[in-house]
């Protein structure tokens, strides 16, 4: 990631106007954030069930999520987009074995 991030111009990068840290009620964190156009976006990363309950309905990301959490993935997901319409962006599959 950091070489991808690398690509791009630091000005481009979005900066940080608000942060909530990960709540565990809510199993999501969330942030604001300006772009380098000046546009506002709400991104948020949290559990899949509740990231979806707060975006946009995705039957492409959903499908993915079941697919991966079959093979016994833990699927975190990212959503970004304006403050009431965000849409998944991407979606994390976590190994999470069963410790001795």
């Amino acid at each position: 990631m950091r070489a991808a991030a690398g690509r791009f111009p630091f000005q481009a990068m979005p900066t940080r106007d608000q942060f909530v840290p990960f709540d565990p009620a809510a199993k999501m964190a969330e942030a604001s954030v300006t772009d380098g156009q000046g546009v506002k976006r709400r991104v948020v990363k949290g559990a899949f069930a509740y990231v979806m309950a707060a975006a946009r309905n995705s039957d492409e990301a959903t499908a993915k999520a079941v697919e991966l959490e079959e093979k016994g993935y833990r699927v975190l997901a990212v959503a970004v987009g304006a403050s009431a319409a965000i849409d998944v962006v991407g979606l994390l599959a976590m190994s999470d074995p069963p410790r001795p």
